[in-house]
């Protein structure tokens, strides 16, 4: 029986860089988590790069990237095929830091937690999740909640759905 010849990089690199201080947001720990979150989905090489952007520059990227203005709390750009090697990844997740300071204060949970929602967000788009539709999108949420859950952050949806 054939088998794959092993894949050249044989361990996922995760880099977190900011183009800003954010309050509450601390990229080591969140390097550290989204590790975490990579090896329960099964990710064991690649590269992963994530960037705390602030308003300006995540408006800018969103507008260049999506056509719409403003800033917003996500951009996945996924440049590898999981389908042909499902525990390799190429991404980058640009995540919006000051949307996630925001969007924690109004939900009452701490920045660096709402960021590592974008992140899995971010990874699960990586591995074919989809949220256009209602379905869609309780199907993504319940997963971003038992991964929260698995890293002991408990989940972020069970009581928006």
């Amino acid at each position: 029986m054939p088998t794959d010849p092993p894949h050249p990089r044989s361990r996922l690199t995760i880099e977190v860089s900011a183009s800003g201080l954010f309050r509450g947001i601390n990229r080591r720990r969140l390097a550290a988590q989204t590790r975490q979150i990579t090896r329960l989905l099964g990710l064991r090489s690649g590269d992963l790069s994530i960037h705390l952007a602030d308003d300006a520059e995540m408006g800018g990227l969103h507008e260049q990237h999506k056509g719409l203005a403003g800033s917003t709390d996500v951009l996945t750009f996924h440049f590898s095929q999981t389908a042909t090697d499902p525990k390799h990844l190429e991404a980058e997740i640009i995540i919006g830091a000051e949307v996630a300071q925001r969007e924690a204060r109004r939900r009452g949970r701490q920045a660096g937690v709402e960021a590592l929602l974008y992140v899995v967000h971010g990874l699960l788009h990586c591995l074919g999740y989809d949220d256009h539709e209602p379905a869609q999108a309780r199907r993504m949420h319940r997963r971003e909640d038992e991964l929260l859950s698995a890293i002991g952050l408990g989940s972020v949806f069970h009581d928006e759905a």
